[in-house]
Parts: structure tokens; C-alpha cells; sequence
């Protein structure tokens, strides 16, 4: 044991096996222990349950916590981790005793489905085989992803901070929305939910935040800048299909339109106005010839979201001949957006 002891000093730096000596001597924690039990317990269980996503953040605060020098919580350093199937026979005991291989499978499971709530199960299931079928036939594609997306968020890290209005802010949005089709392979309903968690980062859970982080290299307030101008970029800028309705063009385009009309009305700096936002973009390129799509901005026509009264942000409006015939609050599915616009767009295409 004493000479598997000292085979791991090559890890190390002489401060950092300072740090790690007593780890290895002694074994983990405490804390390890139980956390390694409880991951045993939950291994043949949904990796997206609440039980197994609180498992994820604990251990990812535990192993910040050794990384950072905390003594009591030493655990081995990556660069050792990595390398394990080359370790001396009788550090690799704990391996088997705590099952740390399936364990570790098991939490990057973890990492993964912390984002399973952002779809429904078909999404997520055409998401997943996608992944998987693109990861095992064009790994040269997921690079391509990757280091568009790194790019990406380094450019807007860097560049000057620019109105939601503006060509640059146009521009970044674009390029983002190009990212998140590649990522989905062009699967509308799988880039809906992709938007939907970005917009929600701030509400993430930590295993959730420390994969993004890490994918977009950038951490902190870097990371949490170009998540937000990303996110308003979106919100900000219409598709093709999508109308931009205002307090002049109003009567004409709206209460005046033989067409159902479909307002979606929200402001900048709404979360849930930049989640809703991809959606009626969405329905928009659906329905398009058969119920017209658009946004109000409502702090910028303020008089035309009271005569309607707008309480709550965002607001989508449905308007069939020039009536106001539904009305609903806050960030609505896809699914109700469709929902909301098949009976209108059929009867309109008779």
C-alpha cells in the first residue's frame, strides 16, 4: 500500500501532495462515504429525479471544496483521476469497493439530464438519439458545434455592448440560433426546448451551470454577461415570418386584418418574454398564410398594451376579425401556442 502511497506523488506538485498525502493515507471522507452510498442507491434510478440532480450538486460543491485545498474533503485531482487505469493495483481497490466507475457514468448522466425538463418526452428522446447517432458517426460535427459555440461566446464576451436593436446584436443572435439548429439537427421542437433552458440559466441548478460553463469556456460573471445578451438577442429580433406590430400599424395590422392574429406581447429584460420568444417565432413559420404572427413591444407602446390590458408580461392575444377572442399570461408552451391557432387557422383556410 505504502509503495501505491507513493506512486501517486507523480500527480502532484509538492504543495499539492502536501495537500493530498493524508488522503491517500487515510482514504475519504466522511462526506465521500455517504455521498458514494447514496450514489449506489440511486444508480438504476432516473438521473433527471430530484433525488439524483441534488445528488449531482452536492457532489460537484464537495468536489469544489477538495479542489480548493479543503483538507477535509481531499479527493484525488483530475490529472490523477484521468489516468486511473494506469494506477498501482492497490489504489485501485477503492474503485470496486465504492463501484466508482458506474458511480462516475452515473453523474455525468446527471450533468446530462438536468436539462430534461426543458422538453417533453419526444423531444428528449429524438435529442438523446441524436447525440448519440451524430457523437458515433460525425465526431467531427460535435467539434464543429463546439468551437462555434466557444467562439461565439467569446466574441460577445469582447464586443462592445451594442442595443438589442442593433445589427451587431441582430448578428449575434443569428449566429446562435445557427448553433442551437446544429445542435438539433434542424428539429424545431428540440431547438424550442434548447432555448428554453438558456433562457431559464438563471434558475439552473449547479451540475447544470458547471457543464455550460465548462462547454462555453467561461465562468462567473463572463458566463452570466453572454448568457444574457444571448438570450436578449433572441427575444429582441424576429424570424422571417414574424410581424413587428407598433402603437401606428396597430388598428391596421391587427384589428383590421381579415386573418386571425396572433400578439405576443413582451418588453426587454423579461425571462419570460425570452423563452416565449423562439415559440411564437415557431408558429409563426407553422401557420404562416393562415393566422398572422407577431410581437408588441409593450413598455415601447405603452398605450396600446393598456387599451388592451396588458397586466402581465408576457402576454399572447389571439384577434379573429378584429375581436379579441383569448387571452393568455406568462411563458405558454408550444404546444398551447398550436394549440391556441389550429381551430382559427382552419376555418380561415375554408
Amino acid at each position: 500500500m505504502q509503495e501505491g502511497i507513493e506512486a501517486m506523488k507523480k500527480y502532484y506538485n509538492e504543495a499539492g501532495w502536501t495537500q493530498r498525502e493524508k488522503f491517500y493515507e487515510e482514504g475519504p471522507s466522511p462526506e465521500w462515504l455517504a455521498l458514494y452510498r447514496e450514489a449506489n442507491a440511486l444508480l438504476k434510478t432516473d438521473p433527471a429525479s430530484p433525488a439524483a440532480q441534488d445528488l449531482g450538486d452536492r457532489w460537484l460543491a464537495l468536489s469544489v471544496r477538495a479542489y480548493q485545498g479543503d483538507t477535509s474533503v481531499q479527493t484525488h485531482s483530475p490529472t490523477a483521476w484521468a489516468d486511473r487505469d494506469n494506477w498501482p493495483e492497490a489504489m485501485k481497490q477503492p474503485l470496486t469497493e465504492f463501484n466508482l466507475e458506474e458511480v462516475t457514468e452515473f453523474l455525468q448522466q446527471v450533468a446530462l439530464h438536468a436539462r430534461r425538463k426543458y422538453f417533453n418526452q419526444s423531444s428528449w428522446t429524438r435529442y438523446l438519439e441524436l447525440r448519440k447517432r451524430v457523437s458515433s458517426t460525425d465526431p467531427e460535427e460535435v467539434s464543429r458545434i463546439w468551437q462555434a459555440h466557444v467562439d461565439l461566446f467569446r466574441d460577445v464576451v469582447s464586443s462592445p455592448r451594442e442595443d438589442t436593436s442593433s445589427q451587431a446584436t441582430r448578428d449575434l443572435a443569428q449566429r446562435w440560433m445557427a448553433i442551437l439548429d446544429a445542435e438539433s439537427a434542424g428539429d424545431a421542437e428540440v431547438t424550442l426546448s434548447l432555448l428554453a433552458a438558456w433562457s431559464d440559466w438563471a434558475q439552473w441548478p449547479a451540475m447544470l451551470r458547471w457543464r455550460m460553463e465548462g462547454l462555453s469556456m467561461l465562468s462567473g460573471k463572463d458566463f452570466d454577461s453572454a448568457v444574457a445578451i444571448l438570450v436578449a438577442a433572441t427575444a429582441a429580433h424576429n424570424s422571417a415570418d414574424t410581424i413587428t406590430f407598433s402603437e401606428d400599424s396597430f388598428e391596421q395590422d391587427v384589428l383590421r386584418e381579415a386573418m386571425p392574429v396572433l400578439v405576443s406581447v413582451w418588453s426587454k429584460g423579461c425571462t419570460g418574454c425570452a423563452r416565449l420568444a423562439p415559440k411564437v417565432d415557431a408558429v409563426a413559420r407553422e401557420f404562416k398564410g393562415k393566422v398572422k404572427v407577431g410581437k408588441l413591444d409593450g413598455m415601447s407602446n405603452l398605450n396600446v398594451a393598456m387599451r388592451l390590458e396588458v397586466r402581465a408580461l408576457p402576454t399572447v392575444l389571439l384577434f379573429v376579425g378584429g375581436q379579441l377572442v383569448e387571452r393568455r399570461a406568462g411563458d405558454v408552451s408550444h404546444a398551447d401556442l398550436r394549440q391556441m391557432l389550429a381551430s382559427p387557422a382552419e376555418q380561415y383556410s375554408k
